[in-house]
């Protein structure tokens, strides 16, 4: 978001919050929102302090990149649960019975490409790869081992 669309946002925040304390004094009666008073004090620096904060906050660093680059997860989830509900439908996999676990798999499947992705697109950038993203994968490989068996375990299949 642009820097002054963001100091628009927050004082309009203040605003808000210095309204509802002014409306809602009579009804509490512990204080009155009077010049010298604490709590007019405090609400005054803390507009003060929430419009400095986000005037001066530093722009995001992968704004300017497609929407595909920031959010590879959503995107390989996305493209795996079409392709797999496609492969549902065609006599390859599934049948024309459209199996859903097909587009099922295809989702994980591709939502732990876009994980992969997303690491090597950090790892690139000379940035850390998170505990998350390290877990994230190690999850998807244990569901690619596990998730023919627990199929065949629940069709009876024999190996």
């Amino acid at each position: 978001m642009v820097q002054s669309a963001l100091a628009v946002r927050r004082a309009i925040t203040a605003a808000f919050i210095w309204s509802a304390l002014l409306g809602n004094a009579p009804i509490a009666g512990a204080q009155t929102l009077e010049a010298g008073t604490p709590l007019a004090r405090s609400v005054a620096r803390e507009a003060a302090r929430l419009a400095t904060a986000y005037s001066e906050q530093a722009p995001q660093p992968h704004a300017d990149e497609p929407w595909v680059v920031r959010h590879p997860v959503l995107t390989g989830a996305l493209i795996g649960t079409a392709t797999g509900a496609v492969l549902s439908r065609t006599d390859t996999v599934g049948g024309f019975n459209h199996d859903p676990k097909v587009a099922l798999l295809g989702t994980g499947i591709g939502a732990w490409g876009g994980l992969i992705g997303s690491a090597i697109h950090k790892k690139r950038a000379h940035e850390r790869v998170s505990a998350g993203h390290k877990l994230g994968i190690i999850a998807g490989v244990a569901g690619l081992i596990a998730w023919p068996a627990l199929v065949c375990y629940s069709n009876d299949c024999e190996w």
